[in-house]
């Protein structure tokens, strides 16, 4: 989801990355928030620290959870090591912040991972669209739109049930919320 926010605020406003170069910034956020996570929970597989990559069952989920919390981790402070655009560093230290709620969510609760990644974009574009910084109003439509499609998917193939889709969006929402009182308060300009 990282890497598609990126590619779509890239081309809403390529100012915004000022002397940035932006192929090289997409690949930071491609390689630590993709590349790694994904390597790390195939390797995982392989090594039978998880018995299959579906992951289902919660307690199958722990492991993996560290790892990409890791990766996350390390995004955000590369990305604001590099000084990207607040937007980015938002959705990033959200995204953290998200998967660090799933993680202990988890331990009582199993939600749906897929929510998590669309509740906390479409969180961004309401962020983005209150605080008047453009407008995404389409976009946020088609999130809506796309969560709400697969949200029905999960559900019609019952791998996830209506309240693991709610709980996964509310972590999703609640993640970028902090991430944005979490920067905003410490002065940084966010959108």
């Amino acid at each position: 989801m990282a890497t598609w926010v990126f590619i779509l605020f890239s081309h809403i406003n390529k100012y915004a990355f000022g002397n940035i170069d932006i192929p090289k910034m997409g690949i930071v956020v491609l390689i630590n928030t993709f590349f790694f996570p994904a390597l790390c929970i195939f390797l995982m597989w392989r090594l039978q620290f998880i018995p299959n990559l579906d992951m289902k069952d919660k307690q199958q989920r722990i492991i993996p959870f560290f790892a990409v919390i890791i990766c996350y981790v390390w995004a955000f402070m590369a990305l604001k090591q590099i000084q990207a655009p607040g937007f980015l560093q938002l959705f990033i230290l959200g995204a953290t912040i998200s998967v660090i709620l799933s993680f202990i969510v988890n331990i009582f609760y199993r939600l749906n991972l897929y929510m998590v990644g669309i509740g906390a974009f479409i969180m961004l574009l309401l962020l983005f669209a209150l605080t008047g910084n453009g407008s995404v109003s389409n976009i946020l439509v088609l999130s809506v739109i796309i969560a709400g499609l697969l949200g029905s998917a999960r559900v019609y193939e019952e791998a996830s049930t209506l309240n693991e889709l709610y709980f996964g969006l509310l972590v999703g929402f609640m993640g970028q919320m902090v991430g944005f009182v979490a920067l905003s308060s410490g002065g940084y300009s966010i959108i």
